[in-house]
């Protein structure tokens, strides 16, 4: 399977991907008898896992999902990388942040840290909603260039 399906760049290995499943498939079981969402501890705990391998499934998948995600702001950037963000993915997003000119910057950062829709980031930086899709969809692709060189 690839992410970032339109440039095909970054491959994650089936590997990688049975064991996401895996933990994903636990983590909705384990949430019912729970009454709670398990913790990626917990989830090591279950299924017998080494934690970092249950994290670094759960970066890698969350880190792609964050960048393929469609920009039209149906989910929010929390929604898509958990609140509890690794060090390596905030690292991660530092680095592609840094890539981007300001306009670019204020508009990742409204959309996907403020949860803003493109139209209220537009009245925010005084731009049109069209000029604000634009240099997102500009960042987002720079972002995901400098991220798979």
């Amino acid at each position: 399977m690839y992410a970032l399906a339109n440039n095909k760049n970054i491959k994650i290995s089936k590997d990688i991907l049975k064991l996401y499943k895996k933990i994903e498939e636990t983590r909705y079981i384990l949430a019912q008898k729970l009454g709670k969402i398990p913790s990626n501890y917990e989830l090591s705990q279950f299924l017998n896992i080494n934690i970092d391998d249950i994290n670094m499934a759960c970066s890698s998948a969350n880190v792609i999902m964050s960048l393929d995600n469609n920009l039209d702001g149906d989910r929010s950037y929390y929604e898509m990388l958990g609140e509890e963000m690794d060090l390596d993915t905030k690292i991660l997003i530092d680095e592609g942040m840094s890539v981007l000119n300001e306009d670019e910057k204020n508009i990742i950062k409204s959309r996907y840290f403020e949860d803003l829709t493109q139209s209220e980031v537009a009245k925010k930086l005084n731009m049109t909603q069209v000029m604000v899709s634009r240099y997102e969809k500009k960042g987002i692709a720079k972002m995901r260039k400098y991220l798979t060189l």
